[in-house]
């Protein structure tokens, strides 16, 4: 996993950004591990140039204390677009800042 983090010089020194990409690990869900005791926001985004097709085609992410857990969903098949758990391991962009 490829991060960085920066801490702009803002109205409150400690908030920060943590920036990266991450392989989805083919289970749901996939953890990011931050620096942050308290994580105020997140932007999530596959990374893919082309039509997922039955592929991950969905991502979310919840928040629990300072770890940021991103979920990859799929369709079902090519003709029921139920979503399911994705296994797949798509590279993940992602944004969290915090605090």
């Amino acid at each position: 996993m490829a991060t960085s983090t920066i801490r702009p010089g803002k109205k409150n020194t400690n908030t920060g950004i943590h920036a990266g990409e991450i392989a989805l690990d083919g289970s749901n869900p996939t953890a990011i591990t931050t620096p942050f005791s308290t994580v105020t926001g997140v932007a999530v985004c596959l990374q893919d140039a082309t039509a997922p097709g039955v592929g991950t085609s969905v991502i979310s992410y919840a928040i629990s204390g300072s770890t940021v857990n991103i979920y990859a969903w799929k369709p079902t098949t090519a003709d029921n677009t139920t979503l399911a758990a994705s296994t797949g391991t798509e590279t993940v962009g992602f944004v969290i800042t915090g605090y």
